[in-house]
């Protein structure tokens, strides 16, 4: 037990996750974390595979898109599941975080793991902003 008392990481881990009691209202509200993970997963590899046949060039970019849509078995399913997991993952993290400022998961024992998600969610939205910007910059 005096591993958990030396270091200062995992003495947060301790106080915030480890020996905190489960809410008595546990719901189906409590998914959208999960979901979050699963839709931030299903975009890192969406998004490397599509990487893989797309180049930056503005004069190749869409017609290597449109081969990569109808050349590729199941390319335009890897597309449209990018595209779509994308609004996917912003409404599962918003739904998360309302949950979250509704029952009140910023106050005292879990200021830290509030604190680190709001971080996540202002690089989650710099990072959808820039990618976005990327992507119609040539239209």
């Amino acid at each position: 037990m005096r591993l958990w008392t030396r270091s200062l990481l995992l003495y947060l881990v301790k106080k915030s996750g480890v020996y905190y009691a489960s809410p008595v209202n546990f719901n189906y509200w409590f998914n959208f974390g999960f979901l979050s993970l699963y839709f931030l997963i299903s975009q890192l590899i969406t998004g490397i595979v599509i990487a893989m046949f797309y180049n930056a060039n503005a004069l190749l970019a869409f017609g290597l898109i449109l081969d990569m849509s109808n050349e590729i078995y199941y390319g335009w399913w890897l597309r449209y599941i990018h595209a779509n997991g994308a609004s996917f993952f912003f409404f599962c993290v918003y739904l998360h975080m309302c949950r979250g400022l509704y029952h009140g998961s910023f106050i005292y024992p879990r200021q830290y793991l509030w604190i680190s998600g709001s971080i996540i969610w202002v690089l989650m939205i710099a990072t959808a902003f820039s990618g976005n910007l990327a992507k119609n910059k040539y239209r």
